[in-house]
């Protein structure tokens, strides 16, 4: 050892007592360091046992000084102990262990600093190898946690001794590559305990020497992101917080290759796991130099917080995302000053992150990014994949408001799709994103695209077919999402004058054979649904204008309905249709209209099954009118 012998925990040199007492004691120990070379392993155990009881137990106890101790290790102890770390014992390997980690209990600067170059290649030695060499897994927990502690005696004793006035190198700084071979190769080992540890020291690391792991940090996202698919739910938390400081302290690829990995643990089965979760994604929304160029990737994960089956955590995820969102506010105050001064009635809802204008904002400027991977993940073969994506989509389209028209046919065509699913828990979730439509987007632009895709899936041409994707299947998705955004438009209390065009339009398009003319009870049972929401918008003006087209759409699905539910459904809205009118009975309503059902029945009557009033309309006719007909 290069020798600092003579200087005490002070930093100051020994006094000629505590020189003397350093020599005394040597030599009271020669014959057991001695012994530590001996083959006979008994002999070096009880060595062993004795040179810790009569030096580090001594030292904390504080029977001898603790300068002594550090003088005595670092001069005759510590280097033939420190061989022993790769005994063939067990026993005196142990022991070796124990003795170096009281001996971090009592160091001084200058005698870790003089220690350092010994202790950590031993460690290296033994956890750092292609293949295991320490068979014990307790050995290796317990080298692991020498290594911890290592790294914190170190920091400490360095800004003990560290002037602030002159930037000194970190004692550690020498280390880092032996350091990070350790780490990464601990961090695969098989025993769950070792893997945690590891994480904690990866944790540790890149807050004691930031520059110096900045270099290191991609090495450990690897080992890490494998462990974040571990058994072990305390192992996945311990593996995000290190992951998450990585990606702080590492270079822009860190969060680059840990966003997948990430993105999985958003289903973890266990609550805490993704807590934790939610956590590292609001310290990096906070805290990455660079965060503003992965807002589009982190938002999607802090948001599928607020979807969270247990309601702790849906709290938890509002608030984290509160937090980011005010200070995203007060980072662009400038810019975002006449949102918050005249932005009042923009920022309303019944949810305080709705009422955010950080939080809106941020979904706003980002939407564009995360709509296409979100549709994506909506048609995901895996269930669970779906409802969270739909889920994430729900929240972003009511925190987006308006904002999101300009992706308006990509979102609808989505929602086209999960509105066909074969999950009722995704088709539900679909439509409540039509609702959130509903309640923002320009009713003339929102029907006018949802129109055209029934038209399209109805098997008809539009206008606006160019422009809309949807499949045949999706008929009944789409006809569902216009009842629902029109449910929602009527809902939010927005002003009734402005739809009256469109329910015209709705009527009209409803009529067509290729929309109405069909015996499938869910496509008849989403047109009726469209019809009830025309009735709740429609004013007494466009009631009476479109009292006839209507009726006769009823009366057309009479003669197709499905069954008998339908056919209730169907009678259902033509009371409904009287009563709105005025009239006493549904049977007024036929006899008010008989005339007009009977002469295009006439002007029909020769044509094929698909014209716009078959014949088959005739019996309901005569049924329902009743006394009309008979008069």
């Amino acid at each position: 050892f290069c020798c600092s012998n003579n200087i005490n925990m002070n930093g100051e040199l020994l006094t000629e007592q505590e020189q003397q007492l350093v020599a005394e004691l040597t030599q009271k120990l020669r014959r057991d360091i001695n012994c530590l070379a001996e083959t006979d392993r008994t002999a070096k155990r009880r060595a062993l046992e004795r040179l810790r009881k009569e030096t580090v137990d001594k030292g904390e106890q504080g029977n001898i000084p603790a300068a002594v101790i550090c003088a005595v290790c670092e001069n005759a102890i510590l280097k033939p102990v420190l061989r022993l770390m790769s005994d063939s014992v067990e026993r005196c390997r142990c022991l070796s262990v124990e003795i170096v980690d009281k001996f971090l209990n009592i160091v001084s600067y200058s005698s870790l600093r003089q220690t350092l170059p010994y202790i950590v290649p031993s460690l290296v030695a033994r956890l750092a190898t292609p293949q295991i060499v320490e068979t014990s897994e307790e050995l290796r927990l317990t080298m692991l946690e020498l290594l911890v502690k290592l790294v914190k005696v170190a920091d400490e004793r360095s800004r003990a001794c560290s002037d602030d006035s002159v930037e000194h190198a970190h004692m550690l700084s020498g280390y880092m590559e032996d350091l990070t071979n350790i780490l990464v190769r601990t961090l695969v080992d098989p025993f769950h305990d070792v893997k945690k540890i590891s994480c904690q020291c990866v944790h540790i690391l890149a807050l004691t020497i930031p520059r110096q792991f900045q270099l290191q940090a991609e090495s450990f996202v690897k080992p890490l992101t494998v462990c974040l698919a571990h058994q072990h739910s305390k192992v996945r938390m311990e593996a995000l917080r290190a992951l998450c400081t990585t990606i702080l302290r590492g270079p822009v690829k860190c969060i680059e290759n840990s966003l997948g990995p990430l993105a999985q643990r958003a289903f973890d089965t266990t609550p805490a796991v993704r807590v934790v979760l939610l956590e590292c994604i609001a310290r990096l929304l906070q805290e990455y130099v660079d965060r503003y160029s992965f807002h589009h990737r982190l938002l999607p994960l802090l948001i599928s917080g607020l979807t969270d089956e247990v309601e702790e955590i849906k709290l938890k995820a509002k608030d984290l995302y509160l937090q980011v969102g005010a200070q995203y506010l007060d980072e662009n105050e400038q810019d975002m000053k006449d949102e918050t001064d005249f932005g009042e009635r923009q920022y309303q809802g019944n949810d305080e992150l709705q009422r955010s204008v950080g939080c809106c904002t941020l979904v706003q400027r980002n939407l564009s990014k995360i709509v296409a991977p979100l549709l994506r993940d909506m048609q995901d073969w895996t269930l669970t994949t779906r409802v969270k994506s739909v889920s994430v989509l729900c929240l972003m389209l009511g925190l987006a408001g308006a904002q999101s028209t300009q992706q308006l046919p990509s979102i609808l065509t989505g929602l086209y799709a999960a509105g066909a699913d074969e999950d009722q828990a995704v088709r539900e979730k679909a439509f409540e994103c039509a609702e959130q439509l509903g309640r923002f987007i320009d009713i003339d632009t929102l029907c006018g695209l949802v129109l055209a895709a029934v038209c399209t899936s109805c098997g008809g041409k539009s206008k606006l077919s160019a422009t809309v994707v949807v499949s045949a299947s999706s008929a009944v998705s789409s006809l569902t999402v216009l009842a629902h955004c029109l449910h929602a438009y009527n809902a939010e209390d927005r002003p009734k004058d402005a739809v009256q065009t469109q329910l015209k339009k709705t009527i009209d398009m409803l009529c067509r054979d290729a929309v109405c003319h069909c015996g499938e009870e869910n496509r008849q049972l989403s047109v009726l649904s469209v019809i009830s929401e025309v009735f709740g918008l429609a004013t007494v003006e466009t009631l009476g204008s479109l009292s006839l087209d209507v009726f006769s759409l009823l009366v057309k699905m009479l003669s197709v309905a499905a069954n008998e539910t339908v056919l209730q459904q169907v009678n259902a809205r033509i009371a409904h249709q009287s009563s709105l009118l005025g009239l006493p009975s549904a049977s007024e309503l036929f006899a008010e209209h008989m005339a007009a059902i009977l002469s295009k029945l006439q002007d029909t009557s020769s044509m094929t099954s698909s014209s716009v009033l078959s014949l088959a309309t005739l019996s309901p006719v005569l049924q329902g009118a009743g006394r009309a007909v008979a008069g």
